[in-house]
């Protein structure tokens, strides 16, 4: 929570992204009160909708007030979205309502340079979509250091 707050406080970023691990702690809880913008990773495959179902379960239970207070800053996100799902794929992932999708892309499973995940044009036009969907400027022509990331985050 320190850490984020000092990096958002700099002025040096537009955009901050807090990738957390899966076990719901109290740490999501400070970021996502720090949070505007909260996507969430979904996949279509029945384990990973149970996994996050009972992920929301568990923080409404433990902290209802606080979750439901940042609950509704919460964007699903729809990932590893295959077009043959159809052109206008589903708008609810299980239960929950997706907000847009990231697609597919077959290339990172033989993946030997990490630096090459953003090499997709199709994948960095998605997540720039998502940007512009939450009212955030998507630069799909890379960042400074000119590795072609898109960023999104919680400010």
């Amino acid at each position: 929570s320190q850490l984020l707050e000092t990096i958002a406080e700099s002025g040096d970023y537009d955009l901050v992204v807090v990738d957390l691990d899966s076990a719901f702690r109290e740490a999501h809880m400070a970021v996502f009160e720090r949070s505007r913008h909260i996507l969430w990773l979904v996949s279509q495959e029945l384990p990973s909708l149970r996994k996050t179902e009972s992920a929301l379960a568990f923080a409404r239970r433990a902290w209802p007030e606080r979750f439901g207070d940042t609950e509704r800053n919460i964007r699903y996100i729809a990932c590893r979205h295959m077009e043959s799902e159809g052109a206008a794929g589903s708008s609810v992932c299980g239960n929950l309502p997706v907000f847009g999708k990231l697609p597919y892309v077959s290339e990172w499973r033989m993946l030997e340079q990490p630096g090459r995940l953003l090499a997709s044009r199709t994948y960095r036009a998605a997540a720039a979509g998502l940007l512009g969907k939450m009212g955030l400027k998507g630069e799909e022509s890379g960042d400074r250091r000119g590795n072609g990331a898109a960023v999104a985050g919680p400010y």
